[in-house]
């Protein structure tokens, strides 16, 4: 998996709403408050990179 950095994710609010819009995905993906990214298999990035993005959140 890769991660990708979301650093304006601070609260589980925005854990849920990136969780919210990765849900209509059919991948896996893993969500980390902590450390700020979410991990997605390499071969979803594009479409995981679209879908924060949707969310309203900047992916680095």
């Amino acid at each position: 998996m890769i991660e990708l950095s979301v650093p304006k994710m601070n609260c589980l609010g925005c854990v849920k709403k990136i969780t919210e819009r990765l849900d209509t995905a059919s991948f896996t993906f893993e969500v980390d408050l902590d450390k700020k990214v979410v991990r997605v298999d390499k071969e979803n990035e594009k479409a995981a990179r679209k879908l924060i993005k949707k969310a309203g959140f900047q992916v680095l």
